[in-house]
C-alpha cells in the first residue's frame, strides 16, 4: 500500500547514509541489513533490521490501513527513519550551514524543487529557515514546511493590497504550474488554495490574475472546496 511512496520519502536519507537497495528489495548499510513490509494481518507497516549474521527482527511498526492516503506516508518514513538512526548510528542532525537551497532539476517538467526555488525568491526571508528545516529533519518534508512558513507568507501576500506584487507572484506560480510535473502542480494549486482559505478577496484576485490560465484557477478553486469539505486537508496545510 503506497511502498513505491513510502520509499521515496525515504530516498534522500538512504542516499545520504549510503545506503543501497539489494536485487532481494532489502536494504544494506555498512554490514547491517534492513526491510519494509506492510502486513495486511495487522494493517501495519513494519520495519525489519538485522545486524551481520543475524536473523530479521521487527524494530518499528506504524499502523496504516484504509484510512490513510499516499501523503500519510510520510508520517510513516518519518518514524522509520528515527529508529533506522538510532539502530545505524548516524547523527540526528546535519548543520544548517552545509545545506543547500533547492534548484530546479532541469528537463521538460518543473518540480516541487523549482516551485520551492522560485517561493523562497519571493519570499527571501525563508531561505535561512528553509536550511534550518533541512537540517533539523534531515530532509525536506514539503507539506510541513509550506503550512508552517509559505502558505501564511502567501496568505500576507493576497491580503497586502500590493496588486503589483500580487500579480508578479501569481504569474510566477501559474507559469510553473503550466510546465510542472504532478507533485508540483499539486503544491502550488494547493499552496494557494490554502492561503486563500476563508477570504473570498483573496479567491477573487486570485481569478482575476489567472485570466491567461483559467485551468489554474479552476484547479484552486477545486481545492479550496476540498478544504471547505475536509478538516484533515486544512490540518495538513492551514495553521
Amino acid at each position: 500500500m503506497y511502498y513505491d511512496s513510502l520509499i521515496k520519502f525515504l530516498s534522500d536519507f538512504f542516499k545520504e547514509n549510503s545506503i543501497t537497495e539489494k536485487e532481494d528489495g532489502t536494504f544494506l548499510a555498512g554490514d547491517k541489513s534492513f526491510a519494509i513490509k506492510y502486513n495486511e494481518a495487522t494493517k501495519c507497516y513494519d520495519l525489519l533490521f538485522a545486524e551481520s549474521g543475524e536473523d530479521f527482527k521487527t524494530v518499528s511498526s506504524y499502523l496504516f490501513d484504509e484510512t490513510q492516503t499516499e501523503k500519510d506516508v510520510e508520517s510513516v518514513a518519518i518514524d522509520f527513519t528515527d529508529t533506522l538512526r538510532k539502530k545505524l548510528s548516524i547523527a540526528a542532525k546535519r548543520s544548517a550551514s552545509s545545506v543547500a537551497l533547492p534548484t530546479a532539476q532541469g528537463g521538460d517538467k518543473c518540480d516541487l524543487n523549482a516551485l520551492t526555488q522560485k517561493l523562497l525568491a519571493i519570499f527571501p526571508a525563508n531561505k535561512e529557515t528553509y536550511k534550518a528545516h533541512v537540517a533539523d529533519n534531515n530532509r525536506f518534508l514539503a507539506t510541513a514546511f509550506y503550512k508552517e512558513y509559505l502558505i501564511p507568507d502567501i496568505t500576507a501576500l493576497l491580503v497586502s493590497g500590493n496588486k503589483k506584487q500580487v500579480k508578479k507572484f501569481c504569474d510566477a506560480v501559474i507559469d510553473i504550474f503550466v510546465h510542472s510535473d504532478d507533485e508540483a502542480a499539486a503544491y502550488s494549486v494547493g499552496a494557494v488554495a490554502a492561503a486563500c482559505h476563508g477570504n473570498s478577496d483573496s479567491l477573487a484576485l486570485v481569478k482575476e490574475y489567472s485570466d491567461e490560465c483559467p485551468t489554474f484557477y479552476s484547479n484552486v478553486l477545486h481545492f479550496s472546496n476540498k478544504l471547505k469539505a475536509s478538516k484533515k486537508t486544512r490540518d495538513a496545510l492551514i495553521k
